[in-house]
């Protein structure tokens, strides 16, 4: 595995700062810019990027206007060796500096859009493609016969995202899919403390987790850190994956009224009536290495409309049986390294890169 990012970036604007760390991210992991608008006042283009920075005004003259511009968006597919017909996702700053959108497809891609105007998967009943509204202010969520992407494609349906003020942003991504996933996980948190603000990410779901008819073994994260605890997410704007993906009997299920969660902790599944997953040992160390084990989080819907059926375990994101200390690192010159973001819960980190506290 290794792992891309755009890291130790100073926070400055607000959602902008977000969209452009994940942007960057992704495009050094092998993403393709598919196409992107400027803003309001900026232009759109399928050849040329209209957000290549931060900072707005780039270059009026051409409508590049950057990401601290109302209404600057970007579309993004995965990289060719991953999934075939590959997954995109779209980003966008909203009308106000806490505010954003994201939406998702998982085969049929978006197309259209302006300037300060998204590209859908198309409208219809059925619709006609498969584009999910993971963050906005309304609409979010999948329906078999309404396409809620449709309408969401101005910086006025922004969702309101929680900033982190004096502190730091990063996001990075894997160049390699974890079954045939390529994840990318963003974070912002507080200057000092570590105190995580936001996160928004993807993985794949552990390949020997999930059942091999599932099209899509993947889940979205968007919280604010005060949604965490030690060793569980679960939110508003939380844990969001499409269920039976490819059956049809699909639906995507989304992290509100509980749809979906990430656990670790044996009693979340026990009110359920099964005990999913052991409790973690004891003791603080592998009595072989004397290290601290990382442990994958399962995924679940926690609605009976879903059955309970497990999505399966995490890639990415983990957890440790003791509590640490915020933005601590583990595993930093190898591979696969660590970063603390959540008491034990754990993300990917870029090799040999040491995060500003």
């Amino acid at each position: 595995m290794a792992y891309q990012g755009s890291t130790n970036n100073v926070f400055t604007y607000g959602s902008a700062d977000y969209c452009y760390a994940i942007k960057e991210a992704l495009i050094a992991a092998g993403w393709q810019l598919v196409a992107s608008g400027g803003g309001t006042g900026g232009s759109f283009s399928t050849t040329v990027d209209m957000v290549p920075t931060l900072a707005s005004n780039v270059d009026g003259t051409y409508g590049r206007l950057g990401w601290n511009n109302s209404g600057a968006w970007a579309q993004l597919r995965e990289p060719l060796n991953g999934a075939n017909p590959r997954r995109e996702y779209v980003f966008m700053r909203g009308s106000t500096v806490d505010g954003m959108i994201i939406k998702y497809s998982r085969q049929t891609g978006f197309s259209g859009g302006a300037a300060a105007t998204l590209p859908t998967t198309g409208a219809g009943t059925p619709p006609p493609g498969d584009g999910v509204v993971v963050l906005a202010s309304s609409n979010r969520g999948y329906s078999t016969t309404v396409n809620n992407d449709a309408a969401i494609t101005t910086a006025a349906s922004g969702q309101n995202i929680a900033l982190v003020g004096t502190g730091y942003v990063s996001c990075i991504a894997s160049d390699v899919p974890v079954n045939g996933v390529y994840g990318f996980w963003m974070i912002s948190y507080a200057a000092g403390t570590g105190a995580l603000a936001a996160i928004i990410m993807s993985e794949g779901m552990s390949a020997s987790s999930t059942p091999t008819q599932d099209q899509d073994p993947s889940i979205r994260q968007v919280a604010g850190g005060s949604f965490f605890s030690t060793d569980s997410i679960n939110a508003v704007n939380g844990v969001a994956f499409w269920i039976a993906y490819g059956l049809p009997t699909k639906a995507y299920a989304i992290g509100a009224s509980g749809y979906g969660g990430l656990n670790s902790v044996n009693s979340a599944y026990n009110a359920q009536g099964a005990s999913l997953i052991p409790s973690a040992t004891a003791s603080t160390l592998n009595p072989y290495n004397s290290k601290i084990n990382v442990y994958p989080m399962l995924v679940f819907p926690s609605s009976a409309t879903y059955g309970y059926q497990p999505k399966g375990f995490t890639s990415g994101l983990g957890w440790f049986n003791v509590t640490q200390n915020q933005v601590d690192t583990f595993n930093l010159t190898t591979t696969e390294p660590r970063i603390v973001i959540a008491g034990r819960v754990v993300m990917p980190w870029k090799q040999n890169v040491v995060p500003l506290v």
